[in-house]
């Protein structure tokens, strides 16, 4: 069983790897190498093994998330990787929502276009929806996998 976890754990961490040299090349893998996003007037520099991470986080919740589902969540192992990579999800949520609510402040001192405001607005608050279901839902899965770990202990 452990057996089959560390390769459904390292498989989906080298289908990362992949996806990321599919998206970014060879090329960052350097230490200085960066990701540039243009938005408006605005240049995003962001790190490749910031990228790399986000890459890799929303992988493993999705991957885990559908072996969890499959298994009716009786996988402790899928259960336990499914929650950190939910976690992890959560915290890169979170970061996008402050960028978000910075990037508002920004165009609404430089601006007086209130529709660039409400989409900004909107896209905020869809994604702090998106953040409390994914807590409840992660905190779901951790009491399924609490009664679960107990059924189990008790048949042995």
């Amino acid at each position: 069983m452990i057996r089959k976890e560390l390769l459904w754990f390292f498989g989906t961490l080298s289908l990362s790897l992949l996806f990321h040299l599919f998206l970014d090349g060879f090329d960052s893998f350097t230490a200085d190498s960066t990701l540039d996003i243009n938005i408006h007037d605005t240049y995003f520099v962001i790190s490749d093994i910031i990228f790399f991470t986000v890459l890799s986080a929303l992988l493993f919740f999705f991957v885990y998330l559908l072996r969890m589902l499959c298994s009716n969540f009786k996988n402790l192992y899928a259960n336990f990787v499914f929650i950190i990579a939910c976690a992890l999800v959560v915290l890169i949520l979170t970061s996008s929502i402050s960028l978000i609510q910075a990037m508002s402040n920004v165009f609404d001192v430089n601006t007086s276009n209130n529709k660039t405001h409400s989409l900004q607005s909107t896209i905020g608050n869809a994604l702090i929806l998106i953040n409390a279901l994914l807590v409840l839902f992660a905190s779901f899965v951790g009491f399924k996998t609490g009664r679960n770990y107990k059924q189990h202990k008790h048949h042995d």
